[in-house]
């Protein structure tokens, strides 16, 4: 079982071996939690919303618009998706409409 020591700054290295079995790299985010009177950390994802709205704007400026949709505000558009999703997860949680 490899140790680490606590450094100043309450810094610790976390091992090659448990990294190369967690996969772990430079940059990453943990999840620092106490279970039962010992440290546990968990690998996290982070999102960059920024990034991801770019992303969705690009993807979104080459979808064509659906016929359904042809004529309609975005707004429109929206409160009708949410509608359909609303319906859809009404049918999966009570097997109705």
């Amino acid at each position: 079982m490899p140790l680490v020591t606590v450094k100043e700054k309450f810094q610790v290295t976390i091992p090659t071996k448990v990294r190369a079995q967690i996969a772990i790299h430079v940059g990453d985010v943990l999840e620092a939690t106490v279970e039962e009177g010992s440290i546990v950390l968990r690998p996290k994802a982070l999102v960059d919303r920024a990034a991801l709205a770019d992303r969705l704007d690009a993807l979104l400026a080459r979808t064509p618009i659906a016929l359904d949709d042809a004529g309609k505000s975005e707004r429109q558009i929206l409160d009708d998706t949410t509608a359909e999703i609303a319906a859809t997860r009404r049918e999966r949680r009570y097997g109705k409409p």
